[in-house]
């Protein structure tokens, strides 16, 4: 299977595509200028507790108070408290006391059942860690359970357990990993072994927990000199924890489209996996990255309301405030020749193989309710079950989901995390043609420019090899036919042409390049001056 991550920046946006088989399976946009990352650490301050929610909101300097549930506090909450000594009301960050974890012994881990107003209170200072990212009027969500990723380890300061992914499932290779990492850590630490760990020598995850101690100690060095509300461990932007998280020894490549974030990835993956270096490579073609990669029309494709079925039938998507609600449609691809029964299950397994694609590519999180087409054989509907939650559960779908059994009448509800803001893409837009007026060129207007400009670029500019960019419909009637038009230009002008289909592009907007892909500048035809 061929795996690619193709990366379009666009202005100080980064667009990240991951493809399988050229197919996205899943969607990403960074903002460069976004002040709040997924793993940032803060000195925040409790701005108010309330008891009803048993939840504390705390000020990290953002547009929102963050959000920090009594589950968030994390088992030995109480070493992270005393990082900070509070004297009085006034808190005096220039007197902290730093207790380093492999200095101290572990308390008392937190009640699970207690009460947040009975631990912390307004004006207190904390360090927590962002979870997971503002979302539409909500503030970020932070922990006080801080982590440090890597490429291999997670490191848990204060933690005392090391877990294994349970995706490693050999028994020789779990204790091998258990034992070089024990002989590694500090006392105090705790660590997670990534699946990516399997089959890593000594020399690697050492490397990989040398760099998160110093990440780590780094940031508490800081804390004698920090201000309430500060940064004090930056977490690496999501480009570059992408990359991290995804990059697999399986992997094809890693195209890009600007030479500035080209060097930032190739830096990221020489410290992650130098001996994939040579996948990453930057495009530096006029063609837009997404239109070259076939990217572009599958995101118009994917992020509709309505989404196509291989094979036949098709999804609705609607979102409302309370859940989002998933309906699978035939349409007219009911066969005649085989049983219903059977055309249906075909359906509805097509859709299930779909939905769980889409959840994954838009992220899409909370309550889903999927109406599936109706079944009356029990075993078809056994069949269906067995093949979402086996598609929803796969070994790279990372979200934690659960799903309820099918109901009587077709309906299966599932619940799934969100970490990131959901992607929204608007697939309707404002017809640059007209700019929304309502009135263009017609077709035969636009084929008569073209002609015009072939003429122009063969006979005056004496051009001997040239391509034209052009809407799907317009390179379709120069293109098809038994006598192509394109032909019959080359045939007339001695002259190489070729036309190529953009999918981004409007009915009446085209370009002509040269065969070194630059673009043509050239006088108008005197026919238009």
């Amino acid at each position: 299977m061929k795996k690619e991550l193709i990366i379009n920046s666009d202005g100080n946006k980064l667009k990240i595509a991951f493809l399988e088989d050229s197919s996205i399976i899943e969607y990403y946009v960074d903002d460069r200028t976004a002040k709040i990352n997924i793993g940032d650490v803060y000195l925040g301050e409790v701005r108010s507790v309330s008891s009803v929610m048993n939840a504390a909101f705390i000020n990290i300097k953002e547009e929102r108070d963050a959000f920090l549930h009594y589950s968030n506090l994390g088992a030995y909450f109480s070493n992270f408290k005393n990082f900070i000594e509070k004297t009085n009301k006034e808190i005096n960050l220039r007197n902290l006391k730093l207790n380093s974890p492999a200095k101290r012994s572990l308390t008392q881990e937190v009640d699970k059942l207690g009460l947040i107003d009975e631990i912390i209170s307004p004006g207190e200072v904390l360090l927590v860690q962002v979870k997971k990212e503002p979302i539409c009027t909500k503030g970020a969500r932070v922990s006080c359970d801080i982590t440090l990723a890597g490429r291999f380890l997670i490191l848990i300061p204060f933690g005392k357990d090391i877990n294994i992914s349970k995706k490693i499932s050999s028994v020789e290779e779990r204790n091998r990993l258990k034992i070089l990492v024990e002989s590694m850590i500090p006392n105090n630490f705790g660590v997670v072994i990534r699946t990516v760990a399997e089959g890593k020598d000594a020399s690697e995850l050492l490397s990989d927990i040398k760099s998160l101690l110093k990440k780590w100690n780094d940031g508490i060095k800081k804390l004698a000199s920090a201000s309430c509300n500060e940064k004090i461990i930056y977490e690496i932007n999501r480009t570059s924890a992408i990359i991290r998280d995804m990059l697999s020894p399986d992997f094809d490549q890693i195209v890009v489209n600007d030479p500035i974030i080209f060097d930032e990835i190739k830096d990221s993956v020489k410290k992650i996996a130098p001996e994939k270096i040579n996948i990453v490579k930057l495009d530096n073609s006029s063609i837009p990255i997404f239109e070259k990669y076939k990217v572009e029309k599958q995101i118009k494709s994917l992020f509709g309301k309505i989404v196509s079925l291989e094979g036949g039938g098709y999804l609705i998507i609607e979102k409302t405030e309370a859940m989002h609600v998933i309906d699978v449609n035939s349409g007219s691809k009911i066969s005649k020749t085989e049983d219903q029964e059977d055309s249906i299950l075909k359906i509805n397994l097509a859709a299930a193989k779909e939905v769980s694609r889409q959840l994954r590519l838009r992220d899409l999180g909370g309550i889903i309710i999927v109406d599936f087409i109706d079944m009356k054989k029990s075993e078809h509907r056994t069949t269906l079950q067995n093949s979402l939650n086996e598609y929803l559960n796969n070994s790279d779908n990372k979200a934690k989901v659960k799903v309820l059994p099918i109901s009587k009448f077709g309906l299966i509800q599932i619940t799934r995390q969100r970490v990131r803001s959901e992607i929204q893409i608007d697939t309707s837009e404002k017809c640059s043609a007209c700019d929304g007026k309502g009135k263009t060129k017609s077709i035969l207007t636009v084929v008569d420019d073209i002609e015009k400009k072939v003429d122009f670029l063969a006979k005056i500019q004496n051009e001997k090899s040239f391509f034209i960019y052009a809407h799907p419909y317009i390179f379709s009637y120069f293109s098809k036919g038994i006598w192509p038009i394109k032909w019959k230009w080359i045939f007339k002008y001695k002259t190489i042409i070729k036309i190529k289909p953009m999918d981004s592009f409007a009915i009446n907007e085209y370009k002509f390049f040269t065969s070194n892909e630059e673009e043509i500048e050239m006088n108008k035809p005197d026919s238009e001056t």
